[in-house]
């Protein structure tokens, strides 16, 4: 099974306020999720998809 950490609606809001702020236009998916930390656990994401038999 996939360990993945989401975060609050709280981190969320608050990230959110804080990129109001900035002029920068958005990173990235992937580098939004490292910033709210919403990501898989390393393990998981090196396991291959396996195929339903």
């Amino acid at each position: 099974m996939e360990n993945i950490h989401q975060p609050t609606k709280e981190q969320i809001r608050e990230w959110l306020a804080n990129r109001r702020k900035s002029p920068a236009p958005l990173p990235d998916a992937k580098q939004i999720r490292r910033q709210l930390g919403w990501e898989q656990n390393d393990h998981a994401c090196q396991q291959p998809i396996q195929q339903a038999a």
